[in-house]
């Protein structure tokens, strides 16, 4: 059995009102758009569909290298990790791992945060505001 993992945003878990619209919605666009790209000879019924996100937190990559651009928010955002410190990729690769694995064959339905702690201890940082300009 194939399982499939998601990967979202640490935003996700946050109200927003209509949510559980917004998740059936974004479920159904992600079944729609990942059948299609399924290696060939798996078929669907192999396929489970679980509903599983994993949300992270800052991690070290090229994506984010640009939140050190952003005056502020890289001390910001890490002052609020309670590990002190950004995840590595292959951490976050171990969580999809377990997620992926027999290990978590009852585990369905799923957002797994893997922020350090930031979520449970002070939530995220408002990003906006390092994106006004000066004296706004």
């Amino acid at each position: 059995m194939l399982r499939l993992v998601r990967n979202a945003t640490v935003f996700a878990p946050e109200p927003l009102g209509k949510r559980d619209l917004l998740i059936a919605d974004r479920r159904i666009a992600a079944i729609a758009e990942t059948l299609p790209r399924l290696p060939a000879g798996i078929p669907h019924e192999e396929v489970d569909l679980g509903g599983l996100s994993l949300c992270p937190g800052l991690v070290d990559t090229p994506i984010t290298a640009g939140v050190s651009q952003m005056p502020g928010l890289r001390e910001e955002w890490t002052r609020r990790i309670p590990l002190g410190r950004a995840a590595q990729p292959e951490e976050m690769a171990q969580v999809v791992a377990f997620l992926a694995s027999d290990a978590a064959s009852y585990v369905t339905g799923h957002i797994m945060v893997a922020d350090g702690g930031t979520t449970a201890h002070t939530g995220q940082p408002e990003v906006a505001q390092f994106m006004l300009p000066p004296n706004s």
